[in-house]
């Protein structure tokens, strides 16, 4: 078969996020902290970071400055809740490993007494 035969394959047009998606995925990352699914949530801010991106690159002229700016304005207080739940799981996190630590140094106090 010939190259000039060979037909490329079709790159997916990337649509343009709306304002409601933005909002969505803002949702979502804040459904999964609260799940604790924290690389769930990561991997959402990702893709929410290039939809803010590609969304913002050019804006159309139709949408009310007003709309945009409550939208944001809702995405922000979702980011503050969300880190709030960070916060708390890394307080968790470290109390744990507090308390681990403090629990292998008994053992090894135990340990070196006993022997």
């Amino acid at each position: 078969m010939a190259m000039s035969n060979v037909l490329p394959f079709p790159v997916p047009v990337q649509r343009r996020p709306t304002l409601q998606s933005l909002l969505d995925m803002t949702h979502d990352m804040l459904a999964l902290a609260k799940l604790g699914d924290w690389d769930g949530a990561l991997n959402l801010q990702l893709q929410r970071r290039d939809a803010l991106e590609l969304f913002f690159a050019d804006l159309p002229p139709t949408l009310s400055k007003l709309d945009i700016a409550t939208t944001i304005r809702a995405i922000l207080q979702f980011d503050t809740e969300l880190t709030g739940h960070l916060q708390h799981s890394r307080q968790t996190l470290m109390s744990e490993a507090r308390s681990v630590r403090q629990q292998h140094n008994a053992a090894g106090a135990y340990l070196s007494y006993s022997s």
